[in-house]
């Protein structure tokens, strides 16, 4: 999933001489889903291209057992709201980022957005995604993106890695957990311990993360505080997202609490 500091992991990683595939999905319903017209340059179809290349690729369970996957991870109503934010500012295939934000219209689309995944909640995922190369692409995708961390292990990791996060504790207070082909970090908590493993992971020494960072403090500033100071959701909303597998597994009851009075309308 993006949003998770990937990016900046890929570069440090490249920047040390390490072959690095940077992809928010494997599972090959999303490189289906993509329209054709949402390819606004060459760059942009080309990177389809190669994670639908990726994707095929790692169905070899041979082949799989060669990569090596780093799968950050965050609470997926931050999640949802950043990357819509970064959807809104910097479309697919723009590499431009507009500096004006209507931060009520982001909010109302957020509203929106929610009352469709509250809709289609009991219709499953491979489903909705089907639906949306069918007509409705936009409300059938808004239902689905709430989803996409939630889901994210179960669909998009564990087919390919062959881990299971869930047969472990992860453990409170922790930044990561290793597995024998996988490193899942915790970026809520991404510090100098979970940059550390990445290095041993990757078997670099001295690793240190070079930092790309366009929420807070990066290019996005405060028009995305404003963003984020601007977004409530409705407490049915807030108990779909933190009741899931997902959060229970990682997040502990305060930080499960905190998330609520954040985000509770």
């Amino acid at each position: 999933m993006g949003r998770v500091a990937s990016t900046a992991i890929v570069r440090s990683l490249e920047a040390r001489g390490v072959p690095a595939h940077h992809g928010h999905f494997l599972h090959p319903q999303w490189h289906q889903s993509k329209r054709v017209d949402r390819f606004n340059d060459v760059e942009e179809a080309v990177e389809t291209a190669h994670k639908s290349w990726l994707r095929y690729y790692l169905s070899d369970q041979g082949a799989a057992e060669l990569f090596r996957f780093i799968s950050p991870f965050r609470e997926p109503v931050g999640w949802l709201v950043s990357e819509h934010y970064q959807s809104k500012q910097r479309p697919v295939g723009s590499h431009e980022i507009d500096g004006q934000l209507d931060v009520n219209q982001f909010r109302r689309e957020l509203d929106i957005m929610c009352r469709r995944a509250m809709l289609y909640k009991d219709v499953s995922t491979d489903v909705l995604l089907e639906k949306s190369m069918q007509g409705n692409h936009d409300e059938m995708i808004d239902a689905v993106l709430p989803r996409i961390p939630v889901e994210w292990f179960d669909r998009e990791l564990k087919p390919y890695a062959g881990i299971d996060v869930y047969a472990e504790p992860f453990g409170q207070g922790r930044e990561y957990q290793m597995y024998r082909n996988a490193l899942v970090i915790k970026q809520e908590t991404l510090g100098q311990s979970a940059i550390q493993a990445i290095g041993r992971f990757a078997q670099i020494s001295d690793f240190e993360l070079i930092r790309t960072n366009e929420g807070s403090t990066g290019q996005f500033g405060g028009s995305y505080q404003a963003a984020v100071k601007a977004c409530k959701f409705p407490t049915e909303f807030l108990d779909m997202q933190y009741g899931s597998n997902y959060v229970r597994h990682f997040y502990s009851d305060p930080e499960i609490e905190t998330f609520y009075r954040k985000w509770e309308a």
